[in-house]
């Protein structure tokens, strides 16, 4: 018998919970055209702003790792909504979903190192593909930050032959169309980010920390990539 030839993998390494905002659609589009995606969530996402104001609000019971487990599960579930099958949802943390109470790769703490580590334990195990990051250097976001930078760069300079990046920047890259089913899948999905039902853990995390950001890309029916 012939020896089954595997589909070469995408895969989307995004270093905190809502950055995928900017591709979302992207990632969509890839697994209607039959692709293999995997997402990788890079950093824990513990930093965020978000939390001190929960916990005001008298959710005093929301650790750091209680946090980042309910970030994470929204971030699982638009994963789920764009069609990412469960078992390619992964968290570069120990830990999974549930999150870790000492995470390796903290919120804007990613080191070089650390930022290459991820990226060559996803092709250690799934080999040569398509990988694709967000842009977080100054020139190329107006939403730079250290994680996305690093990211960035520890990608470029990644041997691995076919890469793309990602900007929050409109006037920047080439304009990635969305059609029109793709752009309703991420509204639909990203709309994850604003249910509030504290009850049962849903705490709209992404759209109290950049609402103004996320409704923009939420309805924006184009993604921008640099190459």
């Amino acid at each position: 018998m012939p020896t089954q030839v595997l589909a070469a993998p995408v895969v989307f390494f995004l270093p905190h919970q809502d950055d995928e905002m900017i591709l979302a659609g992207t990632i969509a589009k890839y697994i209607k055209e039959g692709k293999d995606v995997k997402a990788v969530m890079v950093t824990d996402g513990g930093a965020s702003e978000v939390l001190p104001g929960l916990i005001k609000k008298g959710f005093i019971y929301l650790t750091r790792t209680v946090f980042v487990a309910r970030r994470n599960d929204e971030f699982f579930r638009v994963m789920l909504k764009l069609g990412v099958k469960p078992e390619n949802i992964l968290f570069a943390n120990s830990g999974g979903k549930a999150g870790s109470k000492k995470p390796k790769y903290r919120d804007t703490l990613l080191t070089p190192e650390q930022a290459r580590e991820v990226i060559q334990n996803a092709f250690e195990r799934w080999g040569e593909g398509v990988y694709i990051t967000i842009a977080g250097s100054a020139g190329n976001s107006d939403h730079p930050h250290s994680d996305h930078r690093v990211l960035e760069l520890a990608l470029k300079n990644f041997p691995v032959s076919e890469k793309y990046f990602y900007t929050y920047q409109i006037d920047k890259g080439e304009a990635v169309g969305l059609p029109i089913d793709i752009l309703e899948k991420k509204q639909q999905a990203l709309a994850e980010y604003f249910v509030w039902e504290p009850s049962r853990g849903k705490f709209a995390i992404g759209s109290r920390s950049i609402p103004e950001r996320l409704e923009f890309w939420q309805s924006h029916p184009f993604e921008y990539r640099l190459k």
